[in-house]
């Protein structure tokens, strides 16, 4: 067997152990660092937690934001524990308040733009480089700390905040899986609020 072909092999054997693993293996893995468990756990729920959504909000692009940002709180705060039944009822339990929440935003045309110490912020986004900035952070910094990420980090951060672009638009221009693109942003702004936290002592 040649070796390319012996990669495809071990690779899809990779794949089908990661989509056999129960929900607690896969986020006891993501907890490690292991980004393969976080996108299977993307494939298995994203279109599950789109459909929860949309009901709510008569849009299936609003609904795939909802569960987009359900995976951003699975990743920023994941549950300590998880019942026999595995990640699903917390998902879709995150993911049926922010839908409930988003319709009344729209319900009553809440700005989705406000601002904070001259810089405009979008409430949806937690920790970005504008509230790095406002928590007596300075501009340089946060550009110097950006800098040293790794590339495949600092492209997504860039892409993100600098050109506007969705997480997926991102996926979708660097050819990648939307889980990968949401959880190299997680671990870009991981990292600058690690290196940030001590230049401010």
């Amino acid at each position: 067997m040649q070796s390319g072909a012996r990669s495809d092999t071990a690779g899809l054997l990779l794949s089908a152990v990661y989509a056999e693993a129960q929900d607690s293996e896969l986020l006891q893995q993501m907890w490690e660092g292991d980004i393969r468990a976080f996108e299977s756990i993307y494939a298995r729920y994203a279109n599950r937690l789109t459909s929860c959504a949309a009901p709510y909000l008569r849009s299936r692009d609003l609904a795939k934001d909802v569960a987009q940002e359900t995976f951003m709180r699975l990743l920023n705060n994941p549950p300590d524990t998880l019942p026999e039944d595995g990640l699903a009822p917390w998902l879709f339990s995150v993911a049926k308040h922010l839908a409930i929440d988003r319709a009344r935003h729209l319900q009553y045309e809440i700005p989705t733009v406000t601002e904070k110490n001259g810089i405009s912020l979008d409430p949806r986004e937690a920790d970005d480089p504008a509230e790095l900035v406002a928590a007596n952070c300075t501009a340089e910094q946060v550009l110097r700390e950006v800098a040293q990420l790794p590339e495949e980090l600092r492209k997504v951060i860039r892409l993100r905040f600098e050109q506007n672009l969705s997480f997926q638009e991102i996926a979708t221009q660097e050819n990648l899986p939307l889980g990968t693109v949401l959880w190299r942003g997680h671990r870009a702004l991981e990292l600058l609020r690690g290196k940030l936290k001590e230049v401010r002592g």
